[in-house]
């Protein structure tokens, strides 16, 4: 299949949803959609560009880093200009009849994704109610949340199918991510169904501790192949273990396919890794001299070596998202500060053209 290089996520969406009313449905189309069927209220609810609101706020249970950084207003211009909030009501409606699920497994930058895409959809009424989510909220941030939709669902799921690790506190501290049953790769060389580890929404917003498949706090949520997960390696020291392990678990997925031995997996896609402006050529934080608040202003992304890592080892293995941005020019949006983040961003912001 060619890989995705061009289309951040919800433009891939709305692109493949286009071509499946012309050419009927296809496999690749009805992986990539998940539905969302309007009410009156949604389709009468004025669009946040227009009113020139931001497209979500702290009020959100998932928004962090809101009006955080140096630069907040240049960050909310930037938001307004992906015009994320079109992409993400025409691209749910227009995919209004698969009732998928998506997962986006990455680090604390996936998180700044799911943040955009699930709180843009709260502004706009695609939530179910406002109590139909869980997130396990520590004093820094949360690993692990799901939000439902009135038709599908979005969850973050760091270590989903237990494919990637964060280093994370390794269990011990709150801030890690859950360490559930799933073995995504094993489940595959057994050619057995994907299922998620999950917090039930009954569940309270706090990190459980230990998982247990008795304890009704959890759940295993089936993946089926109207449903989408976006893998990241993530920038951690981790990296190299996370890429050989879903590695090998596209390797294992393609040999079955081949085979015809697929039990009904849902699409793999890939998103690219975030673009750092530390000080230094690239922006990466192994360059880093930092001697004050502020990031680096601009960075060379064709020399990030992660994205041209990614490029060689994933174009036309596995659809790929988001390389058609070029962040390098926008250090300032980054949330700096005394302590120096120039990896996350200030929100609303470049999340947002991540998100669509």
């Amino acid at each position: 299949m060619r890989a995705m290089t061009d289309r951040s996520f919800f433009a891939s969406m709305m692109s493949l949803s286009h071509a499946r009313k012309l050419a009927g449905v296809t496999a690749l189309a009805a992986a990539a959609c998940f539905l969302y069927q309007t009410g009156e209220e949604g389709m009468n609810r004025t669009l946040a560009t227009e009113e020139k609101k931001p497209f979500y706020d702290e009020t959100c249970p998932f928004a962090f880093n809101v009006g955080k950084g140096g630069h907040p207003e240049e960050a909310l211009q930037y938001s307004f200009e992906t015009e994320l909030d079109v992409f993400i009501k025409e691209a749910l409606e227009a995919n209004a009849d698969h009732n998928g699920k998506i997962v986006l497994a990455g680090d604390s930058n996936t998180r700044q994704i799911f943040a955009s895409i699930a709180c843009t959809a709260r502004t706009l009424g695609f939530w179910k109610d406002n109590e139909s989510y869980t997130v396990t909220v520590s004093k820094h941030s949360y690993n692990d949340a799901r939000v439902e939709l009135k038709d599908g669902e979005v969850f973050f799921a760091p270590s989903a199918g237990g494919v990637q690790s964060y280093a994370w506190g390794s269990g011990k501290c709150e801030c890690d991510t859950m360490h559930g049953e799933q073995d995504w790769l094993q489940s595959c060389k057994d050619r057995k169904p994907f299922y998620l580890d999950t917090y039930t929404y009954d569940a309270p917003n706090e990190r459980v501790p230990e998982w247990s498949k008795d304890d009704e706090r959890f759940e295993n949520v089936l993946l089926l192949p109207t449903d989408n997960v976006i893998f990241n390696n993530g920038l951690h020291h981790t990296r190299a273990g996370n890429t050989e392990n879903f590695n090998e678990l596209l390797d294992c997925m393609a040999e079955a396919r081949t085979k015809g031995e697929d039990p009904g997996w849902p699409k793999i896609s890939y998103f690219r890794s975030n673009q750092q402006h530390f000080d230094g050529d690239t922006g990466e934080y192994k360059e880093a001299k930092v001697k004050s608040g502020e990031c680096a202003e601009t960075a060379d992304q064709s020399k990030n070596a992660f994205l041209n890592a990614e490029l060689e080892l994933y174009t036309g293995k596995v659809p790929m998202i988001g390389y058609d941005l070029d962040l390098g020019p926008h250090g300032r949006l980054h949330v700096g500060g005394r302590k120096i983040d120039c990896s996350h961003w200030t929100t609303p912001g470049v999340p947002d053209a991540y998100a669509k």
